[in-house]
């Protein structure tokens, strides 16, 4: 079924981006050549007018000598411009370069189909804003410089809405090396997915469950930074009768009964199996009678799946197989033909089926779609 469907929606779409990346334009080139050839006449023509004004076969007057010396500079930069163009796109065919545009828009294409496959609902974004509610909503520290978001889903999962968004917050900080020099680097503070989804149930405050070992994933930096931001926000510590539970998560809240409330003895065991089946990492901020979970990810979430193929550097940033063949051989010329290669785009959809569908099991994996009777349908 996966690859019929990769046959049918994606790899037509990657057949016309294809056409983009390396091609050769030989009437450019051409044209390129020729302009060259005219730059190289005229650079010839001032070089021989030097050569005799040097010779003093030609007397000009002292006042034109320097502006002949400056046409022959520009006339042999022009050249080297032109030269430049002309070789270029042979140099990118021959080394098997691509055009980093032409490549994102796959990546962006196979992403996109990948989630319509999952459900043609879902409504998918390569980037997107920053979710700054959402994100202090997690318990996630303020701090930060700068924040970048990309692989934005929304939609819903049988009775639940939510929204998956990959977010990367940074801080700028100097530091002086052993020469005393100071110089500028960047930290991150959080690196991971964000899950904003409904809750089953309603509630008011702000509670916060954080993983008792969540500083090995964002960095001793990053866990000071969340202590100074609990200043001033009022909350407590929630002491919970689960010795299971209390050995793997600490939870603070504004509102100790809704706290109880969120946290029924099911739900906390639902957690604890989380924690011990998929992810040794997370941390769930509950506001707005919705549950919003940070996962830490060290790597690209789906990116890394597609190696659009074409470059050592695409092969380089992503580990699955080239999608797209080198157009050139040694028999073949400079239009020997690429290849698509449907297996590899099957194996990335695949990779990505799978680490989507993880992330989205987590709303049964906590009955999110069991409603309790006093719990309206929200708007996301």
């Amino acid at each position: 079924e996966i690859k019929e469907f990769c046959n049918s929606k994606i790899l037509p779409q990657v057949e016309v981006l294809k056409k983009k990346i390396g091609a050769i334009d030989f009437e450019k080139v051409k044209a390129n050549l020729i302009s060259v050839g005219w730059s190289v006449f005229v650079s010839i023509a001032l070089l021989a007018l030097m050569h005799l004004i040097e010779a003093n076969k030609v007397t000009l007057n002292s006042i034109i000598v320097l502006p002949v010396f400056f046409l022959l500079l520009g006339s042999l930069a022009v050249t080297a411009y032109f030269l430049l163009n002309a070789i270029a796109p042979i140099t990118r065919k021959f080394f098997g370069f691509e055009d980093f545009g032409v490549s994102q828009a796959i990546r962006k294409e196979i992403k996109r189909r990948t989630f319509e496959f999952l459900d043609p609902s879902f409504r998918y974004c390569e980037t997107g804003v920053f979710p700054k509610g959402i994100y202090l909503a997690a318990g996630l520290p303020g701090n930060y410089h700068g924040a970048l978001v990309e692989d934005v889903c929304q939609g819903k999962a049988d009775a639940t809405k939510f929204l998956l968004s990959e977010v990367r917050t940074y801080k700028r900080e100097t530091y002086k090396d052993s020469k005393g020099r100071t110089h500028t680097r960047t930290v991150d503070i959080f690196r991971g997915l964000l899950l904003e989804a409904d809750f089953n149930k309603n509630f008011s405050g702000r509670t916060i469950i954080r993983s008792d070992n969540l500083e090995k994933s964002y960095g001793y930096f990053a866990r000071t930074l969340q202590k100074v931001a609990k200043i001033g926000q009022s909350l407590k510590l929630v002491e919970l009768e689960n010795p299971e539970f209390e050995k793997y998560f600490e939870v603070e809240s504004t509102d100790q009964i809704a706290a109880r409330y969120i946290l029924s003895s099911s739900f906390m065991d639902r957690l604890c199996r989380l924690k011990e089946s998929h992810f040794s990492d997370f941390q769930i901020g509950f506001a707005d009678s919705k549950l919003i979970m940070a996962i830490p990810y060290a790597e690209n979430f789906l990116d890394e799946k597609i190696n659009v193929g074409g470059s050592t550097f695409e092969i380089l940033k992503s580990t699955g197989k080239p999608i797209i063949q080198s157009g050139f051989s040694l028999g073949g010329g400079w239009n020997s033909p690429s290849q698509i290669n449907l297996e590899a785009i099957v194996s990335a959809v695949e990779s990505m089926i799978q680490e989507i569908t993880v992330i989205l099991c987590i709303i049964d994996d906590l009955n999110l779609n069991t409603r309790i009777w006093s719990k309206k349908e929200s708007s996301m």
